[in-house]
């Protein structure tokens, strides 16, 4: 009877566990001391042909595919870190997870994940005095479209790089985008609003400086490298002289690549390409019947990153658009008037300046591929 006895004992003793265990693993209500505690959320990336997702900056050949992933840093129930995310292997703060750390989410709760861009909160930004200024600011917009997985193709195709609707360049392969990811824990399907949540640095948090989003800056080859990086960024300009600490705080966002001013990014376009200001050479053109074939290297021919300009509008050659190997009103130019975007030379140099502009060609410098 004394074995007997202790074998139901063993019995109701298991029995007892696998029950509370039960308990605590599906019922919402009971505080469950085995569900991960979570601390932290990240966006780690990684660019087609590495191994690695890592968090930070990434710097991109224009068109590169890139994957993001979505990290959670928790505690376990025996309070060791973990992280759990998709990714084959990751990288933070520019240190080596060990893999095993990493594992799939495995929680009780259901997680749904909400991916977001941090991007300016508009693509022009006139300042005359320090109250204009204050107005500049980073948006978090939100992207349903990615899903709500652990994982999702990651894009650059930034809100403020305007292109004309229904252009082919959507999504645009290059610029400058920075990435926010949410993590929300729900007790269960029906649970409106979640039990915990984690979110990666947002737009306030990095605009402070004090913690950086995950970034992609996408930058087409040859000429174009350095204008191509700054769509995405909200374009400065002051109406007048300004007072030397306003002008230090624009000088600050630039040169976080938050923002730019047109004459200082035409500059850094100029001294990429190795040519000096005062060297250039303007030529009056009329567009619709130039003759100017496009290609580098011979003279009298355009290529992209050579400046156009009728008064006050500057603009950089993009892409041979019209009748193809010549110069032409249809082809593309990054226009820098109010904000980056891409448009027609017919309709950046429109109205009374009809197609009749001035042509700087950059000589020499190799052209794009």
């Amino acid at each position: 009877m004394t074995e007997e006895r202790s074998s139901r004992a063993v019995w109701w003793i298991g029995g007892g566990l696998i029950a509370l265990l039960l308990g605590l693993r599906f019922l919402p209500e009971v505080e469950n001391p085995l569900e991960p505690e979570p601390k932290a959320s990240f966006v780690a990336l990684q660019a087609d042909g590495e191994a690695v997702a890592a968090d930070g900056e990434h710097r991109l050949d224009a068109g590169r595919s890139f994957r993001l992933f979505a990290v959670l840093e928790a505690t376990d129930w025996r309070g060791r870190t973990v992280y759990f995310t998709e990714a084959p292997a990751l990288r933070l703060g520019g240190e080596t997870v060990p893999a095993d750390l990493l594992r799939p989410w495995s929680g009780g709760r259901i997680a749904r994940i909400r991916w977001f861009t941090i991007e300016g909160f508009a693509p022009y930004l006139e300042v005359a005095t320090a109250a204009d200024l204050d107005r500049f600011r980073l948006n978090e917009n939100f992207h349903p479209e990615w899903g709500d997985g652990w994982s999702a193709n990651g894009a650059i195709d930034p809100k403020l790089a305007f292109l004309e609707p229904g252009s082919a360049l959507r999504p645009l392969p290059f610029g400058d985008q920075r990435f926010m990811v949410r993590v929300e824990l729900f007790d269960d399907e029906s649970a409106l609003t979640p039990a915990a949540r984690a979110a990666s640095p947002g737009a306030e948090a990095h605009l402070a400086g004090a913690l950086q989003a995950t970034r992609a800056i996408a930058a087409l080859p040859g000429r174009l490298a350095t204008v191509s990086a700054a769509f995405g960024r909200t374009q400065i300009e002051a109406t007048g002289p300004l007072a030397t600490e306003l002008q230090a705080r624009i000088s600050a966002l630039e040169e976080r690549e938050l923002a730019f001013e047109r004459t200082r990014l035409l500059a850094a376009h100029l001294a990429a390409t190795g040519v000096a200001p005062a060297a250039l050479a303007w030529t009056t053109v009329d567009l619709a019947a130039s003759g100017r074939a496009w290609g580098a290297g011979e003279p009298g021919n355009v290529a992209e990153g050579d400046l156009v300009q009728a008064g006050a509008r500057v603009a950089l050659l993009f892409r041979d658009e019209g009748e193809v190997g010549r110069l032409d009103p249809a082809d593309l130019a990054f226009d820098l008037w109010k904000g980056l975007r891409i448009r027609r030379l017919d309709q950046i140099f429109a109205g009374d300046d009809g197609v009749e502009v001035e042509l700087a060609a950059l000589g020499s410098v190799a052209s794009t591929p």
